[in-house]
């Protein structure tokens, strides 16, 4: 589980370990606790790696190369704002992740567009947000980067509560 700071990898974590969503936010400061869970009939072992320590993307790539599903997490919110920060470290990440998977065949790569009830759209017309979400430059480059539809799925959504986790986290597992 890979992301930088603020876009829900210990959220997420910490759903699938408990049911619940945590409303306190306190970023992750350790490299690479691992979690075990189950999800449904699936056994997973989930790192939980900060996307704040400097020298956290060492031990993220060195959890890409075993890793058989890659789910990054990154905050749509403020992609679609168009937040150029944001835009320069998920396309820098997505490159580390390419260059450590190039010559894996059968990497399964979940890209999360998480933070989407922060767009008035995502409520208001999921059909159109999601129309949107597809065509914002960023997520197509890292799409094709990573190997289009075969190899990457894009999954949109909310960790704002349980009911929206349970459907993001349903997304993420359907078909994989």
């Amino acid at each position: 589980m890979l992301g930088s700071t603020a876009t829900g990898k210990t959220t997420f974590l910490k759903f699938l370990e408990t049911g619940r969503i945590l409303k306190d936010y306190a970023p992750t400061q350790s490299m690479g606790k691992t979690i075990e869970v189950r999800y449904k009939n699936m056994n997973l072992s989930a790192n939980d790696v900060s996307g704040v320590i400097k020298d956290s993307k060492k031990v993220w790539l060195s959890l890409i190369e075993k890793s058989e599903h890659i789910i990054y997490i990154m905050d749509i919110n403020k992609l679609l704002n168009d937040d150029q920060k944001q835009k320069e470290i998920v396309k820098s990440d997505i490159g580390e992740i390419c260059e450590t998977i190039r010559n894996r065949k059968n990497a399964k790569i979940s890209l999360v567009a998480n933070h989407s009830d922060k767009q008035t759209l995502y409520k208001d017309n999921y059909s159109n947000f999601i129309d949107k979400v597809d065509r914002l430059p960023i997520i197509m480059e890292s799409l094709l980067k990573l190997g289009g539809d075969n190899k990457v799925k894009l999954v949109v959504g909310s960790l704002s509560d349980e009911i929206e986790a349970k459907k993001l986290t349903e997304k993420i597992f359907l078909d994989f």
